[in-house]
């Protein structure tokens, strides 16, 4: 491998590691506006801290995937309830 493909192959690892998640916001009438993350097959902590990085701090787990398409979480913005920080804790 000469030198410049070794500096592409880093810069498109890092693009890539850049880009890390993607998110889409849902707002249901009457309820929570709810933030779908979805973080490929990167590590939950990527998916948690995009979270935060949406809702400005605090959230709610409401639901966690990981399935053909990557791993995709599902939350709302606001101080979290126990069962969503055992599910926290359980994959950090």
């Amino acid at each position: 491998m000469t030198p410049g493909m070794i500096r592409f192959c880093i810069a498109t690892c890092l693009l890539i590691a850049a880009a890390g998640c993607a998110s889409e916001t849902v707002v249901r009438p009457g309820g929570p506006a709810e933030h779908m993350v979805s973080c490929w097959y990167l590590g939950w902590y990527i998916c948690y801290d995009k979270a935060r990085e949406i809702c400005g701090g605090d959230f709610k787990i409401v639901s966690h995937d990981e399935g053909s398409s990557g791993r995709k979480l599902r939350v709302t913005c606001g101080k979290p309830s126990p069962v969503s920080l055992r599910r926290l804790r359980a994959y950090v």
